[in-house]
């Protein structure tokens, strides 16, 4: 008997396609999925390239609105630190000017003297009085006024200077302070300018001292 060898062949022609199309539906479905796959991918990738100018964007101005606050912060900082330097300085220029106000009033006076007149001696008034007392030896007038003033020395006041003067070698300052007789006291400052003359009875310190 002769096999079939017609229905063999067509066994095998179906085997043969069906394997054809189980292959070609598994390519495709391999094509499909990676499609799919790098339609996702590439989604991915726009949404992320959309997003990323947004986000940097969003952090220029965070960064740029961080900054502008910072440098408004400092300059406040500074402002304020210099508003207390110059507080502080004022404070310590009053604080300075209150203790020499108080050391000017809390300073003792210094005693008055009688002396020997030297141009130098004129700076005592700056913080006193200074007299020119034109002395003659030969003037009783003169040395009763000097014996007084000796026997009271204590009685001066605080701060005031009577200088004796030779009325018979002092002949510039004669000229300058018009002295033509004995004797003759004169208030001067400190540059030696004439303030002004003693007039009246000048023979004891009480009396001097009355017209000061």
């Amino acid at each position: 008997m002769k096999p079939n060898t017609q229905s063999g062949l067509s066994t095998l022609q179906i085997i043969i396609i069906l394997t054809a199309v189980a292959v070609i539906f598994g390519l495709i479905a391999t094509l499909s999925s990676s499609n799919d796959q790098v339609s996702v991918t590439q989604d991915t990738a726009d949404t992320a390239q959309d997003q990323a100018p947004l986000e940097n964007l969003a952090q220029n101005i965070a960064e740029n609105e961080t900054q502008v606050v910072t440098q408004a912060t400092n300059e406040r900082n500074d402002m304020i630190e210099a508003e207390m330097a110059v507080d502080t300085m004022m404070d310590e220029a009053d604080d300075m000017a209150a203790t020499s106000e108080m050391m000017d009033d809390t300073a003792p006076a210094s005693a008055g003297t009688f002396e020997a007149y030297s141009p130098e001696k004129l700076a005592l008034a700056n913080n006193g009085t200074v007299v020119l007392f034109f002395h003659a030896d030969w003037c009783p007038s003169c040395r009763g006024l000097e014996n007084d003033i000796n026997d009271n020395l204590g009685e001066i006041p605080a701060n005031t200077h009577i200088l004796k003067l030779d009325y018979d070698t002092e002949t510039e300052l004669k000229q300058q302070y018009g002295v033509i007789r004995q004797h003759t006291l004169v208030i001067v400052d400190a540059n030696g300018t004439e303030l002004r003359k003693l007039t009246g009875l000048t023979n004891t310190l009480d009396q001097v001292v009355s017209q000061l």
